[in-house]
């Protein structure tokens, strides 16, 4: 079993690559969670893999609230890949307080946080997913065989970064920055897509109801750019996976 969770599609097209190598089902976290299902228990020896992006070098809220309600056996083969655009702190370290994980994994993916900096080029993205393809390529074998590893890129400061400015990024960050300018066609999408349910269309336009983990799908997903975020997003540029392959 494959529980994943992702705002923009790296995570999500990086589980279901990993279940279509392992013939494991993978299934969204946020779907489960706003379902009001409970995720079944994982039985002896059995396979149990997370997949989700890192935010702020720590692992996004809903992730931690889904972890909290899972029922693990002790000699399950747990297993993690997290996806980030380049270093991912000690976000594992954190992980194993939680789980019995035997191996984890990260995986570089373009980068999606508009909010503070604009997306990679295309040729840049490109040739991340490229890589990533070969390296879950790789994953894939080692789960099958149940190989217990750790191939991750921490970068310097890494549990400064997860203990500190993740946790001060989960308590502070805000969508009181967040605004639709009169572009916005009222589609939907930004409400549809957002996977904590903090967005909803009043009056033709979409408002922010003040409990955002700052994925960035509604800004990234918004088809006619019209979804900002204070006065620094409008020049940049908007990502979303497109590759379905």
């Amino acid at each position: 079993m494959i529980y994943y969770f992702s705002g923009t599609g790296n995570s999500e097209w990086a589980a279901k690559r990993l279940g279509r190598i392992t013939g494991e089902e993978a299934l969204s976290i946020t779907d489960l969670m706003k379902e009001g299902k409970r995720p079944k228990p994982i039985k002896s020896k059995e396979n149990l893999g997370i997949v989700f992006p890192i935010y702020a070098w720590s692992a996004p809220k809903i992730v931690m609230d889904f972890i909290e309600q899972l029922d693990v056996a002790s000699d399950a083969f747990v297993y993690s890949v997290c996806t980030c655009g380049e270093n991912f702190g000690d976000v594992f370290g954190w992980l194993r307080k939680k789980l019995p994980v035997s191996s984890c994994y990260s995986l570089r993916m373009p980068n999606n946080y508009v909010l503070g900096f604009d997306v990679d080029s295309e040729t840049l993205a490109n040739e991340k997913i490229s890589e990533a393809k070969e390296q879950i390529e790789k994953i894939g074998d080692s789960i099958k065989n149940k190989k217990a590893e750790e191939i991750i890129a921490k970068g310097s400061m890494a549990k400064l970064k997860t203990n500190f400015i993740g946790t001060m990024f989960r308590k502070y960050s805000r969508d009181t920055k967040f605004y639709a300018e009169d572009s916005c066609t009222s589609c939907g999408i930004c409400e549809k897509y957002c996977p904590v349910g903090n967005i909803a269309i009043e009056n033709k336009k979409p408002v922010w109801k003040h409990n955002c983990i700052q994925c960035c799908s509604c800004i990234n997903r918004c088809p006619v750019k019209a979804i900002q975020y204070g006065k620094g997003t409008k020049a940049r540029g908007r990502y979303v996976m497109k590759q379905q392959n």
